[in-house]
């Protein structure tokens, strides 16, 4: 799962859920993401482009769809705003490719409103687990 900024002419941010079949390089295809149980679409965003057309679904757009205005990631040891990666030996990262770094604490999931309140999401080392607090 990654967060990511929308262009910068349309503003906002979005996220991306994908399996990396690439080898942990974090580019992906939209036909690598995961479909929403929502509506059977692509949970998938090109920066935020004409997303809403077709087989993407509109639930990846954080900002647009729900006012989300910042997201921060305690866990994150990346450049981007954040990612989590959830590997097939059942252990958490927060960073693939050359620097693996594997996550042993919690890790925290802020998500603001532009009022600047927020909701937190936990995500737990070792077991994956998530839950909202």
């Amino acid at each position: 799962m990654k967060f990511l900024n929308c262009q910068s002419s349309i503003g906002g941010l979005y996220y991306n859920v994908y399996s990396d079949t690439q080898g942990g390089t974090g580019h992906f295809e939209k036909e690598d993401t995961l479909l929403d149980p929502l509506n059977n679409k692509y949970l998938y965003s090109n920066q935020c482009k004409e997303d809403t057309i077709g087989d993407k679904s509109k639930h990846v757009l954080l900002t647009k769809e729900y006012g989300i205005s910042k997201v921060d990631v305690s866990c994150n040891t990346t450049s981007t705003i954040g990612q989590i990666s959830f590997g097939y030996d059942g252990k958490i990262y927060s960073q693939l490719g050359k620097n693996i770094k594997e996550i042993t604490t919690p890790c925290e999931i802020k998500l603001f409103n532009e009022k600047d309140k927020f909701t937190t999401i936990m995500v737990e080392p070792k077991t994956g687990y998530i839950h909202k607090i």
